[in-house]
């Protein structure tokens, strides 16, 4: 009986070590992995954007000299 109280004790204690690691250490290391992820996708977007206005730029203002000649 008594080892079965210690036994449930140890098992609680060693779920709030893990609840204890994950929120302080795992977590924090997985949003920054996300946020990382994200500022990396979010600047290949914007570059993208940019390289493709330019050509459309380009485009528009090869189309203006054809069509003057």
């Amino acid at each position: 009986m008594m080892d079965e109280r210690w036994k449930n004790v140890f098992m609680v204690i060693g779920i709030l070590a893990v609840v204890y690691v994950l929120f302080w250490h795992v977590l924090p290391a997985v949003l920054k992995a996300v946020g990382w992820l994200l500022g990396v996708l979010f600047q290949i977007a914007i570059w993208g954007a940019v390289i493709f206005g330019a050509v459309l730029l380009v485009a528009y203002i090869a189309r203006m000299v054809k069509n003057r000649v």
